[in-house]
């Protein structure tokens, strides 16, 4: 957009009559114009595009609550010398900016602070990572009157380009590629289960093109949708190659419905592969959490067109690689920006303004640039049991896990405490709703009505469904070897949650809404919030609980971008808690402190309030005290018979394990190796050699490396 805008945007108005001085825009103020849509006429800002107040033709004097209702108004403050160095560069620099952020450090808090600042010529577009940090942008801005910069999602910002081209395209329809593919392939007469799975087998293939901009045309296509695939723990069944053969031509389908039809992952696809671009290019775009961007939203940030960019982040909290994002995100747009004739410079942002000194000391071993304010408090750092954990736990607390297995128990037993808990995660709830109805479409295949007669109730059929599920699905994955490792993991976790909700359920029915209600977003002052570190990246809360510490990093990690996400994502579970004036923050941790984390010099001891009674504080090694076993395992499988168990366990242990001691063990415990649980098998085998799970899994990792996979007469048990 020309550095004229302004008075471009004034010429219109006149050329329609001028502004109305008694319609009011809501948002700033300002007058409103006449203006025509295909809709019909409207109400708006003469400030357009800067500000884009409407109001409805009939509602010129009815009372609307403005943007900003309800946040309050901010004010010029200044900052630290880092934000000082970066405002100045702005207002008198040339160049890109690149701001490297670690957690807490004010990132939005400085991108409003310019728009403060800034020329009220200068159209400034702040793109966020969600719609959470996008509508506190927008409140704060509108409340504090500044009408030339707006807060967007990048899905927003590929949709507002899609209409601008396209004006008969109408609201999202999210069942756009799903009639395609049912158009490809019709329903047969029979079979539809099959014909179902395959459908949207395709549709996740061709979700994984849009978001990592792959050529669906190039000879290696095949190649690198397996390799994203086997990423993204999709099956490889018979259904792949059908389903991965129609996702050309439908991807074709889809660029021809562009006019009229559009999806979500459409709104950033399109722009891109069509070469759309905007008709107001903003002078200033700043883009946060750019960390985790994936390939698309590389793509549609350079083609926005902005005169000028300002990318911050923190790549130590890279942790979206599963979902495409590049674990190298910030390198290479500072790459690109490089390369540009503006150049790039870099700064940043190491004070954090939400940690306490005790937690800035614990991630310091991790990453060292990250720096406490010279007045936060000390803060605490807590080892408690779990019991006792869920016992402190009220509303407001933030509950983290490396696994969500962990959360549901968690969730359950908040209930019978009349706490409400929530869980981060929607398409996690999705996820385990269709694997209920996998289950009794298997259920229904496997069983007669006589058979299914002879069970106590519905719920006994699903429970003992899940376990040939999971048997089948371990096999299956297990012949993958390498390729199929970490998907066992998952396996295990989501049947481990599915386990939680059979037995708090009396139906199935109860099942699903159970799934409805733990995992609704809404009301979660009032509330215990729950999530994986992965969900719960972004939340902060003053007193945060790490379930399962033996878990970070997780044990199974081998590649060497998993290892390094996991690293990160220990980084981030350490930075969640924050102080305030009526509180220090406070981590606690569920079991002994992970040995990442190393030595912690100067954390204070508790003295033992009523509220944290019973509990030893973490001293200064970073060690848990001696009422934790060091030795207790993560939850490996509930649900897996003996014969599965000792194949993943051939995956984890085996080469650790003695077979003769290990079943004297399990004769002198009186263990039933066909009803054991795969946990506390584990547990076993790791208390029969002396060592820790997380040692075990370590030294099974090189074993296994060193000797290959065993024959399956070589089993130990």
């Amino acid at each position: 957009m020309s550095a004229n805008w302004r008075s471009q945007a004034q010429s219109r108005v006149e050329a329609k009559g001028g502004p109305s001085s008694k319609v009011l825009c809501p948002d700033c103020c300002r007058p409103m114009v006449l203006r025509n849509s295909r809709r019909g006429q409207f109400w708006g800002c003469d400030f357009y595009p800067a500000c884009r107040g409407t109001r409805k033709v009939g509602e010129e004097n009815k009372v609307i609550a403005a943007a900003g209702a309800g946040y309050e108004p901010m004010v010029k403050m200044s900052g630290s010398d880092e934000q000082e160095a970066i405002w100045d560069y702005l207002a008198k620099g040339r160049s890109h900016l690149v701001v490297d952020a670690g957690p807490g450090s004010g990132k939005t808090w400085t991108a409003c602070q310019w728009c403060l600042r800034a020329p009220k010529s200068q159209q400034i577009t702040i793109v966020a990572f969600n719609k959470h940090i996008a509508r506190e942008a927008n409140g704060k801005l509108a409340a504090s009157k500044v009408p030339n910069a707006r807060a967007r999602t990048y899905h927003s910002l590929g949709y507002a380009i899609l209409r601008e081209h396209f004006k008969n395209l109408g609201e999202p329809d999210e069942t756009k590629m799903k009639s395609i593919f049912e158009g490809l392939c019709p329903a047969p007469i029979f079979g539809k289960g099959q014909w179902r799975r395959k459908l949207n087998l395709a549709e996740k293939l061709s979700d994984l093109v849009k978001n990592y901009l792959i050529d669906y045309r190039a000879s290696n296509f095949r190649d690198e949708m397996e390799r994203l695939a086997d990423h993204h723990g999709l099956e490889f069944n018979g259904d792949f190659n059908e389903a991965l053969a129609m996702v050309p031509e439908a991807l074709d389908k889809c660029k021809q419905l562009a006019p009229t039809k559009a999806d979500f992952n459409d709104f950033i696809w399109l722009p891109v592969i069509l070469g759309l671009r905007p008709r107001f290019a903003p002078q200033l775009m700043i883009t946060d959490e750019s960390q985790d961007l994936a390939a698309g939203q590389h793509e549609l940030m350079f083609l926005a067109g902005a005169s000028r960019l300002m990318v911050i982040g923190d790549k130590r909290q890279a942790i979206y690689e599963w979902r495409g994002a590049s674990s190298d995100s910030m390198d290479k747009i500072a790459s690109r920006l490089k390369a540009t004739p503006l150049g790039v410079k870099t700064f940043p942002l190491t004070i954090t303004r939400r940690c306490p000194k005790s937690h800035v000391r614990l991630a310091q071993n991790l990453f060292p640039d990250i720096q406490a304010l010279p007045d936060a408090p000390e803060g605490e750092i807590l080892s408690v049991k779990k019991e006792k954990a869920v016992d402190m736990m009220t509303p407001g607390d933030l509950v983290i896990c490396r696994v969500n297995a962990e959360l549901i128990g968690v969730a359950y037993a908040l209930i019978r405490r009349k706490i409400r808990p929530i869980i981060k995660g929607k398409d996690i709830g999705k996820g385990l709703r269709t694997l209920i109805d996998k289950l009794e479409e298997r259920a229904v295949q496997r069983l007669d009505a006589a058979a299914r007669a002879q069970y106590p109730d519905e719920l006994a059929i699903i429970r003992e469904e899940l376990g040939i599920y999971g048997r089948e699905e371990a096999e299956r994955l297990l012949k993958l070897e390498e390729k199929g490792e970490g998907r066992v993991q998952n396996l295990m976790d989501k049947c481990a949650c599915m386990m939680e909700f059979i037995t708090n359920a009396k139906t199935v029915q109860q099942i699903r809404e159970n799934l409805e209600e733990l995992f609704k977003d809404d009301d979660e002052a009032n509330a215990v919030v729950l999530g994986t570190v992965h969900r719960t990246k972004g939340l902060e809360a003053n007193r945060v609980f790490v379930l399962a510490p033996e878990l970070l990093p997780h044990p199974l990690a081998r590649k060497q971008w998993e290892k390094e996400g996991e690293k990160n994502i220990c980084w981030i579970a350490s930075t969640r808690a924050k102080f305030d004036k009526t509180h220090p923050g406070t981590l606690i941790f569920c079991g002994p402190v992970p040995s990442i984390f190393g030595e912690v010099p100067g954390v204070p001891l508790t003295t033992g309030s009523e509220e944290t009674r019973g509990i030893q504080p973490v001293i200064a090694s970073g060690r848990a005290s001696s009422e934790f076993d060091s030795r207790q395992a993560p939850p490996i499988s509930p649900f897996m018979d003996s014969e599965t168990i000792n194949k993943v366990m051939k995956r984890i242990a085996v080469r650790r394990l003695t077979p003769e001691g290990l079943k004297r063990h399990l004769d002198s415990k009186e263990f039933d190796l066909e009803t054991c649980s795969g946990d506390a098998l584990l547990k076993v085998c790791c208390d029969s050699q002396g060592i820790s799970v997380k040692e075990c899994l370590q030294e099974s990792e090189k074993e296994i490396t060193r000797h290959g996979e065993l024959e399956s007469n070589e089993c130990p048990f």
